[in-house]
């Protein structure tokens, strides 16, 4: 991960895009520094990967990964003779030999992770970067695209975080990562070894919110993009294209409330609602109550399917798992879903449905076997779906509702009990046909 992370800022702070400019880079800072042994070994790493530092990160990536393993297979030969990096090899092994092949390639990593890093740290810190009035800033995103295999990326991605961290000693430098919060979960779930401290990690990150007025701000930048371009030059906002919404039979409400309650309040729903809302309002001058309901229901739907995919790995059966929501009234208790239905639902679910094998339709297979209680099912149900962003919760009346994505200490699965109230979010109301004049206290 540092090569991939050094590479990126190099190339930014001195123009390099070429094998010729690198070479060119090189040889001036092997000319004019003031060298010592530890921005000698900085420059050999540099020269060492010289042929490929400026190429793009997969193409690095594979550079490392292969000397990695050329510098794994000799260490290992000088323990175990002809021994090949295989699983076959690996098999014939025995207790004692394992755990010195591990010894060694543990020796080997922390070699490339420690003293070539701490090396570069140090170059960049005094050399190249020590003008400290000029800040840099490097930005990592789209971690949560499907670029190598799971368990593989999240290691890259706890690999690439402890080097952010390590980048702290360079004050002028802040490496800027964005993940979605269930793929740091997972990231920390399945690397989580001896020593792992996950506070130390959390002291060093914060949750990303979008207040309604900041939603507001990128709702009306977007509308008055769209319509100056093809109608006008003056500033318009959408006062000018909602109007006001009749909820029930008396209650009005403005648009933009309507529109952001019904969001997981991030730009990426109000875009999507609003973009719908057009749609249905193609020749009209203005978005009304009726082309407003139309595109609801279509946002809703569409909302429900991204938010599957993007739990996907976690809960490869939320589109089965969350339909015991259906026809439900917007809140109610936990108590109203009886562990008769659990039952019903979770027997139907795993016989007639298509599920994909995952440990969230193993509770539903242990549940319609009798080995899980209907009600331990269900408090790990709601605390399931609550995560997700469908349900909020309140544990305790007079308390105030508490939805995960707004959230910052969340609920427990110990304070949800059959008393807890549920309000299913009104995102997906229409999705799962929720009647809004149902709605209990």
């Amino acid at each position: 991960m540092a090569p991939c992370l050094l590479c990126r800022g190099f190339k930014k702070r001195f123009g390099i895009n070429n094998a010729s400019k690198w070479q060119g880079f090189l040889n001036s800072l092997w000319t004019s520094i003031v060298r010592n042994k530890k921005h000698e070994m900085a420059l050999d790493y540099l020269k060492e990967w010289g042929d490929s530092f400026w190429q793009e990160t997969d193409y690095r990536v594979k550079e490392v990964t292969n000397k990695l393993e050329r510098d794994l297979e000799g260490a290992i030969d000088e323990t175990i003779p002809g021994l090949s990096l295989n699983f076959s090899a690996a098999r014939r092994l025995s207790q004692e030999q394992k755990e010195e092949v591990v010894n060694r390639a543990q020796q080997v990593v922390n070699k490339v992770q420690i003293k070539e890093l701490s090396a570069i740290m140090d170059f960049l810190d005094e050399v190249l970067l020590s003008d400290r009035k000029k800040k840099y800033y490097i930005t990592i995103d789209r971690l949560d695209d499907d670029w190598v295999e799971d368990r593989l990326r999240f290691r890259l991605i706890r690999a690439l975080i402890e080097t952010g961290l390590d980048f702290t000693k360079i004050t002028n430098v802040k490496v800027i990562i964005a993940i979605r919060r269930d793929l740091l979960d997972r990231v920390y779930r399945f690397t989580r070894d001896t020593g792992f401290q996950e506070e130390k990690f959390r002291t060093s990150s914060i949750d990303l919110i979008w207040s309604k007025e900041k939603l507001t701000e990128v709702l009306d930048a977007r509308i008055n993009a769209l319509v100056r371009r093809q109608y006008t030059k003056q500033v318009v906002t959408h006062k000018d294209l909602l109007r006001p919404v009749v909820v029930g039979k008396k209650r009005t409400v403005p648009a933009v409330e309507y529109l952001l309650e019904r969001t997981l309040l991030r730009p990426r729903d109000v875009i999507s609602f609003f973009n719908e809302c057009i749609v249905q309002s193609d020749g009209k001058t203005v978005i009304d109550n009726h082309a407003l309901f139309q595109a609801e229901g279509n946002y809703s739907r569409d909302r429900f399917r991204a938010l599957v995919d993007e739990w996907y790995g976690v809960y490869p059966n939320l589109g089965i798992t969350a339909q015991i929501l259906r026809k439900k009234n917007p809140n109610f208790r936990v108590k109203e879903i009886s562990a008769q239905e659990i039952t019903d639902f979770c027997l139907e679910a795993v016989t007639s449905q298509d599920p994909v094998d995952g440990s969230d339709i193993n509770e539903m297979i242990m549940v319609a076997e009798d080995a899980l209680k209907p009600e331990d099912y269900r408090r790990n149900l709601m605390l399931m779906l609550y995560k997700v962003g469908l349900i909020g919760l309140r544990p305790t009346d007079g308390m105030p509702i508490s939805w995960s994505h707004i959230s910052s200490s969340g609920v427990s699965g110990a304070e949800i009990d059959e008393e807890t109230r549920v309000y299913i979010h009104p995102t997906f109301h229409r999705h799962f046909g929720v009647s809004e004049n149902k709605a209990g206290s």
